[in-house]
Order: C-alpha cells, then structure tokens, then sequence
C-alpha cells in the first residue's frame, strides 16, 4: 500500500515534492514535473502559489468569482449546507427558490433547467431546439466557444472566406460528419443574417456568446438585434450562451444589458457560486416541449443526471444571485466603472507611447490586443496579432510581476479589485508593455 499522504489543503505538497510524483494527471495544464502554476489557495483578488508567491488574480475562475475569492457570506452559506449533506440525487427545496430568483433575473423566461456545466447547458439547448421545430441543424459563430461537447469543438479554418466561413474539429477522436449538423457563421458581419435566411428550413437553433470571450466587445447590440429579428422571422429560436455574462454583465445578464430577449439561453460561472452549474433557461413555448402533457403523444426532452441541481451547487448560486439581486444599483455600476478604468488606463499608456497595442472589453470582461487597430472579429484579431510564442512570453513576463490571467487571455474584474488594485494592474501591465515595446517584439510578423 501506497505511503503516501494526501496533504492539508492549506498545507499542500511543496514544489519538490509534487515534481518527485509522476505525471499520472493529463486534464489541460497538468503537469506536475513542471514549473506549472499550481495554486495553494485564493482569496478576494488574490491567488497564491505553493512556492508562496501572491499574485492579482484576473482569471477569478474563469470569470465566476464576481464577488472575489472565498467571500465569506458564501463560505458561511456553503457550510451551512455542506453539514446537511452534499448530494441526494433526489429533489431539493432550494432548486424552487434558485429558480424563482432566476426568474426575478431573467422574467422572460418561464422555467429552468439545471445541469453541471455549461458545457452540458449548451448540449441541452441543441437537444430541445431540435425537439421544438424538428430541424436538425444548429448555427455558430466564428470565434465563439460554448463548451467540449462534440457538436461545438470548432474553430474557424481561415483559409474559407469571412463571409461564408469554414469550420475545422478542434479536436482528435470528434466524428466528422457532425459538420453535416451545423452551420458556421462570421460573427459581427451582416452576411450572417443573409446565410441564416439560406438554410432557414433547416435550422433549429443559432446560438451565440452576446460577448465573446475571444472578441468581448461593447458595440455589438446592433448587430445582436438584427440577429434577433432574422431569427424570429424565419422561425429559428435563438439561444444566448451566456455561460460567462449571466450575472456579470447585469442581473439579467446580456439580454438585460441590450434589451434583446432569446428563446433559450444558457447560464454557468457567476451563477454557480463558485461551484459547479449549468443552467438553462427558455420562454414558456418552448419549454413546454421537455415535458408532454399526459395523452400526448410525444417522447419526453431528457434532462436528467446525477449532479444536476445538487443542494451544494444551488444553495452557492442561490446566495450569489440574492446578492446581486440586493445590491445590482451600485454593484454593476461599480465593475463598469473600474473594467473602463483598466481599459482606458492602458490605452491611455499606449497612445502616449504610441505603442501598437489596445485593450477591448465591455463592463469587467476584458481583453488586450496585440494590435493598434480596431478589430472586428476573433479572424482579424488572429490576423493582426503577433505570434502566439511571443503572446505567451508576455503572459509569462505578466505573472512574474504579479498578475494572474487565464489561458483564454480574458481579464476580469470581481468586487474585491478595489480602484487601487486596479491602478496597481495598469501599472504593472504598463511596464511589462513598455519592456516587451522597447525589445520590438510588437512589432514582429505574425506566423
């Protein structure tokens, strides 16, 4: 028998040690024979590594801790509950109260579906669009990610056109003829609408991110309502993956935030408290289609699974949303406030310097950009950037000067940033641009 011992979360393996353990982990960026980030613990704005460095935190789980790290009403509230037991695979009374505050939230939807994931949230959106209107077709946008289901591990082949794009797998082992399933459209362009009137007859859903995480941009509501309008016009239900916006954009997320209502949409992250959740949420027809009523002949949209609306996971989401709720006059007044002082502070910086590179973001969802023009979509972006090695050595360069950000490149902003954290982040990113500007690299060829 193993002598290992498993450590005290707050006391976890020290560097050597986890380098003495063979690799036997391959989810994405495990790799304990490395020099990898491992994280030790969290709290408000900040990260800390097991070598004991501290860092300003701006991934905050992929943008779900909008309250910062180990907030302690939620800590106080998962406890109370985690002492109840953590999973029943029965029904919990707190479900019925969760669903009642997404509907104060979100009250053009009738009801809700919780899953574990996002992931699963936008597999169970295709599911029931193609139970409500039987057409087999789905269309996504370029640039978009809603998750590593089979049906949405695609990316843009450049080599089609922006007008008409080309979808490739972006991942070994996906069959191939599920390309026959969708549609892939240019995001932020109008030869999207004129290809959703094409395959009209065929389309059961156009999903997209109201925000992409590859493109997060603030001037995109003329473009999001056209696409409503096609939509309702040809009869296409239109889902609004806002696995990354629901709750951080507004109360009501996205659709609140420019007034567009979807048929479907889909929920995670903030909404999760920190735990593990999916969530999907329709209008009243829609919906209706999950369950037939009692005579009628139709097979049931299945929405079942182990985990889903688990009593950990809805009590955290339940105490986060309460607090939104309570306090949404100033909270997103707030985070606007500081994610356009981070944008501005380095653009401001970069202007002065005339430095060919920008930051893009709406409220506190950001992104920086290798690139002094505008961009209109993730395939210019990935056109007028520097090369990707040279991305990363700033990234690298950016956490040895004490900020933290994800893998996707997305910056956020919780309420724990407090204006001088945010002023302290200008600063540091500032003179990481400024050293990487006076070495050339942004001004390198792309390859």
């Amino acid at each position: 028998m193993s002598e290992f011992t498993v450590p005290d979360p707050l006391n976890p393996l020290s560097r050597a040690e986890l380098q003495s353990l063979p690799n036997r982990i391959l989810n994405e960026s495990y790799d304990s024979t490395s020099q990898a980030l491992y994280i030790r613990g969290a709290s408000g704005c900040f990260i800390d590594d097991i070598d004991g460095r501290r860092y300003i935190d701006m991934a905050l789980g992929g943008g779900t801790a909008i309250l910062g790290h180990a907030n302690s009403a939620l800590i106080a509230n998962i406890t109370r509950h985690l002492i109840a037991g953590t999973l029943y695979a029965l029904p919990n009374p707190i479900a019925h109260q969760y669903g009642e505050i997404l509907h104060q939230a979100m009250p053009w939807f009738s009801s809700f579906v919780f899953s574990s994931t996002g992931s699963e949230a936008t597999l169970r959106a295709m599911r029931l669009a193609r139970a409500f209107n039987g057409k087999k077709k789905v269309a996504l946008f370029s640039g978009s990610w809603h998750g590593s289901h089979d049906m949405v591990l695609v990316e843009e082949d450049y080599s089609g056109s922006e007008e008409a794009p080309r979808l490739m797998f972006k991942s070994a082992g996906t069959p191939r003829e599920l390309a026959d399933l969708l549609l892939f459209l240019p995001y932020n362009h109008s030869a999207a609408c004129e290809l959703i009137k094409k395959h009209r007859h065929e389309l059961a859903l156009v999903m997209i991110e109201p925000s992409q995480g590859s493109n997060p941009r603030d001037d995109i509501g003329p473009f999001l309502k056209d696409l409503r309008q096609v939509t309702k016009d040809n009869d296409i239900l239109l889902c609004f993956d806002e696995v990354i916006s629901g709750g951080r954009l507004a109360f009501g997320g996205a659709q609140e935030h420019y007034a567009i209502q979807a048929d479907l949409a889909t929920y995670g992250k903030v909404l999760g408290g920190g735990l593990p959740m999916g969530i999907l949420g329709g209008t009243a027809e829609v919906m209706k289609v999950i369950r037939p009523t009692p005579g009628e002949d139709r097979i049931p949209v299945f929405m079942g699974g182990t985990f889903s609306a688990n009593p950990m996971s809805v009590a955290a989401g339940l105490e986060v949303m309460r607090y939104l709720q309570s306090n949404r006059e100033w909270l997103y007044t707030e985070l606007f406030k500081q994610g356009n002082l981070l944008k501005e502070g380095i653009n401001d910086f970069c202007r002065g310097k005339n430095i060919p590179v920008h930051m893009m973001g709406i409220g506190s969802m950001l992104r920086l950009v290798f690139s002094a023009q505008p961009i209109r979509s993730r395939r210019q972006r990935d056109s007028d950037e520097i090369p990707q090695s040279t991305q990363k050595e700033f990234y690298a360069a950016l956490l040895q000067s004490g900020v933290h950000v994800g893998t996707n490149r997305l910056n956020f902003l919780s309420t724990a940033h407090s204006q001088a954290i945010v002023e302290k982040i200008i600063e540091i990113y500032a003179s990481v641009i400024e050293r990487f500007n006076t070495q050339g690299k942004f001004t390198q060829v792309r390859r």
